[in-house]
């Protein structure tokens, strides 16, 4: 099979893992694979270039953390609030990339057991040159921003200033409502309070 040593281009991408054709996606902090559902979007991983030839960050796109591989063999992959340079080669043109946890040692990201379990995280373990060792970088596109669309008659709740409303028809985001002393409401996707 033959080899692309051509630099991965940064940008967005879905990261499937060859002998299961399920995706890494990271959960409460651990690189797992799942399968590949488009509306996952702790499966989107953004790429970008290290600090030297062919070392890369991914960053995956609905935590902001970054895929931290050990360097220590069985050491399960795990994600990190700091950037992790890590090196990614090509293992082969049609079957993936191999990601590196310690490139000096030949320490790849590994699904353990070979298995086809959804769930089973990404360990640290000797290049071996199995398909559970190669990941696809497959081009995605990343959902775009939501923004709230407002009525011509939409006003803050509560609020007796009829100076706050929207009639333009176009796209504002609503004021937040004023609230009861001591309460919370849930904060909407995408928003924190």
């Amino acid at each position: 099979d033959k080899v692309n040593n051509a630099p991965l281009a940064e940008g967005d991408y879905r990261l499937t893992v060859m002998h299961s054709d399920m995706a890494l996606e990271d959960e409460n902090g651990v690189v797992v694979q799942r399968p590949v559902a488009d509306s996952a979007e702790a499966q989107l991983w953004v790429i970008a270039k290290g600090d030297s030839a062919r070392h890369y960050t991914l960053k995956n796109f609905a935590t902001g953390r970054y895929y931290c591989p050990p360097k220590a063999l069985l050491d399960t992959v795990k994600t990190s609030e700091t950037a992790c340079d890590i090196r990614i080669e090509n293992a082969s043109v049609n079957k993936g990339y191999y990601v590196y946890g310690d490139y000096d040692s030949d320490f790849v990201g590994d699904v353990l057991n070979i298995s086809k379990e959804t769930g089973m995280p990404v360990i640290t373990w000797v290049r071996t040159g199995t398909d559970n060792q190669k990941f696809q970088f497959k081009a995605a596109k990343l959902p775009e921003p939501v923004v709230e669309s407002s009525s011509s008659s939409e006003t803050v709740p509560g609020s007796s200033d009829s100076g706050i409303s929207s009639s333009s028809g176009t796209d504002a985001v609503v004021p937040r409502a004023v609230r009861p002393a001591n309460t919370m409401l849930p904060a909407r996707q995408g928003y924190s309070d």
